[in-house]
């Protein structure tokens, strides 16, 4: 007869003060596909964090809260959990990490691999989808703290290796983050459990170190993704975070180098040094900050939870590249409103209240390092960014196989094939590359993809055109107007493009690759255009009048100033030409129905 027991994964939950964070936990081990038992050890809370968590998890789940009278500390909360445990695996999780239905059988499975695998640790997110340092370690040896405390990780081997090249397969590592590690529970017992010394902090570092002590591996698992929301707990400050940190850094080395008596007097220098110099770091910064809060406690009262959730979504699935664009500020609220669940890729830092609803801002190396299966299918991709960086993702597009693909190229393919300009011929060449690289990929994989060609775009404070002409207007009061300025334009406005995208995603195209021309619903002179941003501003149209051949000169000198540097000769003479495009096949095929220009 088979012992179910070891088939239920045991979970151990330390809680203090986490807030929304912990419902959030719980509700993502409520899908787990592995049945588990779960203890909530609550250090002595005192916010409504534990309140009506028992009606979370149901069925095969179940829950147990445990709840101290004072904060005794993560390793000693760790070790009454484990108490509780007759499971074969167990693990540590930390009530701000969500994790996917299947990230549990994925450390279980590594587990079960070899008797001398004695943990497993997962591979962790921030919020905005970058790797956690921490998640993989080497030993912090002095020289290794040196080189981290001193900011040279990315080109010495210091103690994170997140810098290191991401792994295909699990391998060995010197230690994993305590935030989501797998343990062998009997191997676990050998060894005595957390060493209750350690508060907050360095307690997983030392847990690895003994168990290689013994002889056991520790293996880091790239492909059990975990998402882990870092600084949940309120009424703690950074700073006593921080000292958590350097105390249990200085229990660790005196623990395990007390041999060593000269390196553990210079690490604990160093240590003392990189604490002291941080708080010093930390009130400079705050004095020169313009935004200067009250106090430095983590506040969750403007946290979206449901947006964080994203480890458990039945909604399909779209990706979005370039979405810091104004296409991409209307295009992922109408995506979020006709039920789609929205991944937005930024190559920057993203706030955590950047994320809202059914919208999650996501940095690429998330989907460069991630499972593909942590999604389920991908139900479309959508490139707002030039259409010629769609080929750099290839590696990307293969990994994850959107069952759709638009992308939004440009009706300059047309409008500037005749230029000489150097930088209007490689515009047109990129563009084109992008396109029928596009073609040739939906057409290799049997992807759906529209590609849209939008005309001059407006509406939203980053585009170049309208806005720069607006600005103009406000400061000059006057336009110069090159020649007579009756060549035709079609403006589009950017929330127009944002639901045409929208559109295409939901119809089912004949053709694996389509192109469609997109214009605004009036065609205007260049002069009409003009006089409605005059308008628009509430002044009276005043022109300067000036022939194109004094203009080309002054052009030229002015496109070598940076915030000016988008202007060349041509554009003076494509005033006077037309750029006017059909749109007939975007209305029929996509119901396409633009508004009018307004500025």
């Amino acid at each position: 007869m088979v012992d179910k027991k070891r088939f239920r994964i045991g979970v151990v939950i330390v809680n203090y003060n986490s807030g929304g964070f912990l419902s959030l936990c719980l509700r993502s081990l409520a899908n787990s596909h592995a049945p588990l038992d779960v203890v909530v050890v609550d250090n002595h809370s005192h916010d409504q964090s534990i309140e009506s968590i028992e009606r979370i998890l149901s069925t095969p789940h179940r829950l147990k809260l445990i709840r101290n009278r004072e904060n005794v500390g993560f390793s000693k909360a760790v070790n009454q959990g484990m108490l509780e445990m007759r499971n074969r695996y167990v693990v540590m999780l930390n009530p701000d990490c969500t994790i996917f239905p299947h990230t549990f059988l994925r450390l279980q499975t590594v587990m079960a691999v070899s008797k001398k695998v004695a943990v497993a640790g997962a591979a962790i997110f921030n919020h905005d989808g970058s790797e956690q340092r921490g998640c993989r370690r080497n030993e912090p040896t002095l020289k290794r703290s040196a080189i981290t405390a001193l900011g040279l990780g990315k080109k010495y081997e210091g103690i994170d290796l997140v810098g290191l090249p991401y792994p295909s397969y699990a391998v060995p590592v010197d230690a994993v983050s305590g935030a989501a590690m797998m343990v062998r529970r009997e191997y676990y017992d050998e060894i005595g459990g957390m060493d209750e010394d350690y508060f907050l902090h360095c307690e997983d570092l030392d847990l690895c170190r003994r168990f290689r002590d013994d002889g056991y591996k520790i293996l880091f698992c790239p492909d059990a993704g975990v998402f882990h929301h870092q600084g949940a707990s309120s009424g703690v400050t950074s700073s006593q975070v921080e000292k958590h940190k350097h105390d249990g850094m200085l229990i660790y080395n005196s623990k395990h180098y007390d041999e060593e008596g000269f390196k553990v007097l210079l690490t604990y220098f160093l240590v003392k040094g990189h604490y002291f110099f941080g708080i010093v770091l930390s009130w400079v910064k705050k004095a020169v900050s313009s935004r200067l809060k009250k106090s430095d406690l983590t506040v969750q009262g403007d946290t979206d939870f449901n947006a964080l959730d994203i480890t458990h979504n039945t909604r399909p699935v779209v990706i979005v590249t370039g979405a810091k664009s104004d296409v991409g500020d209307y295009l992922l609220k109408r995506l979020s409103e006709n039920g789609f669940h929205v991944f937005a890729v930024s190559r920057n830092e993203v706030p955590i209240k950047s994320s809202s609803g059914h919208i999650a801002w996501l940095k690429m190396e998330y989907f460069q390092k991630s499972n593909p299966d942590d999604f389920g299918e991908v139900f479309a991709w959508v490139n707002l960014a030039p259409v010629w960086t769609t080929r750099a993702l290839a590696n990307v597009f293969h990994k994850f196989k959107p069952r759709k693909i638009v992308a939004l190229s440009s009706t300059s393919i047309e409008g500037k094939s005749e230029s000489q300009h150097e930088k209007d011929v490689n515009v047109v060449t990129k563009l084109l590359e992008g396109e029928r690289w596009l073609a040739n990929y939906s057409d290799k994989y049997e992807t759906d993809c529209t590609i849209l060609r939008p005309t001059l775009v407006y509406g939203g404070p980053r585009n170049q055109n309208v806005n720069f002409l607006k600005q103009f207007i406000k400061i000059f009061r006057i336009f110069p107007l090159v020649g007579r300025g009756d060549g035709k334009r079609q403006p589009i406005h950017a929330d127009d493009i944002a639901i045409i995208c929208v559109h295409a995603l939901k119809k089912e195209i004949q053709q694996k690759s389509n192109i469609y021309n997109i214009a605004g619903g009036d065609t205007l002179t260049y002069r009409e255009m003009v006089d409605r941003i005059f308008e628009a501003l509430s002044m009276q149209p005043r022109y300067l009048k000036i022939p194109i051949s004094m203009v080309r000169p002054v052009i030229n000198v002015a496109s070598r100033i940076p915030y000016l540097n988008f202007l060349n000769s041509e554009m003076a003479q494509r005033t006077e030409q037309n750029l006017v495009y059909s749109i007939d096949r975007a209305v029929k095929e996509l119901q396409f129905s633009p508004r009018k220009f307004d500025p």
